[in-house]
């Protein structure tokens, strides 16, 4: 385009269908604000920089996906951010076969694991709480704690932690050791 606008050629957008804008619509996430990031990238420190960054984001966060690399996706945001942030994968927007699946990550992938997604398709993440909806840091102890004493393992309580309240990965990790070392004591 530049280079078309730079040679002096008239550029005439012309209006029509936009799936990353029917899919926010569609989702039920909050639309304002939202960031279009494109494609994910397929491997690398590319795509793990491109995951991180999303587990600061409050606001909903909008990007393309192969159906191939769909699951595998879900897996690894469910693994960055938990598996309790809400996602909507909206798949052939405008066409025949429109569908729009929405829930937690967890419930997402899933259900993408026993269904083969095929077509176009654009996620819709739900932000990040904010810091006046997360989990005080007594709270989350509290909740560790309690999951120690009911016989939860440490893999069960960092989910729990991160699930339920969206703790951040390492710090649920490290509440669900204190909690595990004070049940042995």
């Amino acid at each position: 385009m530049r280079a078309a606008i730079e040679a002096g050629a008239a550029v005439v957008p012309i209006p029509g269908a936009s799936a990353a804008l029917a899919a926010v619509v569609g989702s039920g996430l909050d639309p304002q604000p939202f960031t279009f990031l494109g494609f994910v990238p397929r491997s690398g420190r590319p795509r793990r920089e491109f995951i991180a960054r999303l587990s600061a984001v409050t606001h909903t966060s909008i990007f393309f996906e192969s159906a191939n690399r769909l699951v595998r996706t879900l897996e690894d945001l469910e693994a960055e951010l938990g598996g309790g942030r809400r996602v909507v994968v909206a798949r052939e927007l405008t066409k025949v076969h429109e569908e729009f699946l929405r829930g937690t990550l967890q419930e997402v992938a899933a259900y993408y694991r026993e269904h083969t997604p095929r077509g176009e398709v654009v996620v819709c993440l739900g932000g990040a709480p904010g810091e006046s909806s997360r989990v005080t840091e007594e709270a989350a102890r509290d909740l560790a704690r309690s999951l120690a004493r009911q016989g939860a393992s440490s893999r069960e309580i960092v989910r729990t932690l991160r699930d339920r309240w969206g703790v951040e990965r390492n710090r649920a990790y490290s509440l669900a050791l204190e909690a595990a070392q004070e049940g042995e004591s």
